[in-house]
């Protein structure tokens, strides 16, 4: 069966155990999340080691059916967790062992699939599918996907995480801090939980989140495209410096502003073609980042297309340099985003 986050969470609890699960999604750390969660609610908090067995993605078939053959000692259950097995590099034989074994997995054990790492688009990866689609039409078998939570539902879920743990945050403000922090669960409950200690039982203010909660680099990068598109060029220049402050490398801040200038033009692609943002979305498989190219439409309302492709050009070249070229690509990427500049500033509607 294919469950989602509430059903396998609700099932778990149950103690209506399947054989097989395989949790995999964007959401990396809710996999890890469900996954422990899962050995939990089977195992117990402290599995005895001779009923709980875990594999990394380079075991071998062989050993992991052994593993699951084990009769349980002192318990009902055996596990055995795979943690990001890539089918798609398995030999021929591996895979075929691995789909075998998915068949035979006995009463008395439990087989749990953990992709905490493993990046799996089915439309491109017949092997993948091919696992996924014989457990979610398995009797015994779980399906549980984690894609990315858009900005609203994380505003909302920030702000019911803050009120129990005694702080209240409005949603409003919650939305300020995702846009800080950006999409990664991880950094977000770290961050909140800076600020409801800070907060000590207090509401959550502008103030504390301005003080406490620094942007992550990749946001720092988005901000800097932001501000180069609006022409403000002292922020753009302070955010370059500070990210090579931070001892970011070159190349990444190249990469990154590739990336946001890809969803700038893809978005007024779809507006010049009047296809809603969405559209792109799904061709290019943004998942639930679609608001992206929304906001990206907004920002870029008044350049002109022909800045937004000389624009993506000049990346591309100094993107090419900076595998080419011996020289200190801070220049490199200094002079891009002063050229980035001149671009919006001479071509802006």
């Amino acid at each position: 069966m294919i469950a989602n986050e509430t059903e396998l969470k609700k099932q778990l609890t149950s103690g209506d155990f399947k054989r097989i699960y395989f949790l995999y999604g964007e959401e990396k750390a809710l996999v890890k999340k469900y996954s422990q969660m899962a050995v939990e609610k089977i195992m117990g908090k402290e599995p005895p080691e001779f009923n709980m067995h875990v594999f990394d993605g380079e075991a071998s078939p062989d050993d992991i059916y052994a593993a699951l053959g084990m009769v349980p000692f002192l318990s009902d259950l055996n596990m055995v967790v795979v943690k990001n097995m890539d089918f798609d590099s398995l030999k021929a034989d591996y895979t075929s062992k691995m789909m075998e074994i998915l068949k035979s997995v006995p009463d008395t054990s439990v087989l749990l699939f953990e992709m905490s790492s493993v990046d799996i688009n089915l439309k491109k990866s017949q092997k993948f599918k091919k696992v996924h689609d014989f457990i979610s039409k398995s009797a015994d078998g779980v399906v549980t996907e984690f894609d990315y939570r858009s900005p609203a539902v994380l505003s909302k879920q920030l702000a019911a995480r803050a009120g129990k743990l005694g702080c209240n945050l409005s949603v409003a403000l919650a939305g300020k801090i995702v846009d800080i922090c950006g999409t990664d669960l991880n950094r977000l409950n770290n961050e909140l939980l800076k600020l409801t200690a800070y907060a000590d039982g207090k509401e959550i203010t502008l103030e504390m989140v301005e003080l406490l909660v620094a942007p992550s680099i990749e946001t720092n990068i988005y901000n800097l495209a932001d501000s180069i598109v609006q022409r403000n060029s002292d922020k753009a220049l302070k955010l370059l410096n500070g990210l090579f402050y931070q001892r970011v490398e070159a190349s990444s801040v190249v990469a990154t502003l590739a990336t946001a200038y890809t969803d700038f033009y893809r978005a007024r692609v779809c507006a010049e073609s009047g296809e809603p943002t969405t559209t792109a979305a799904e061709i290019f498989n943004y998942r639930n980042r679609a608001f992206v190219l929304g906001k990206a439409q907004t920002k870029t309302s008044k350049l002109s297309t022909d800045a937004l492709r000389d624009s993506l050009e000049e990346i591309m070249k100094t993107s090419s340099a900076m595998r080419t070229v011996t020289i200190d690509e801070k220049i490199l990427t200094e002079k891009l985003v002063v050229k980035l500049l001149s671009i919006a500033s001479a071509k802006y509607e």
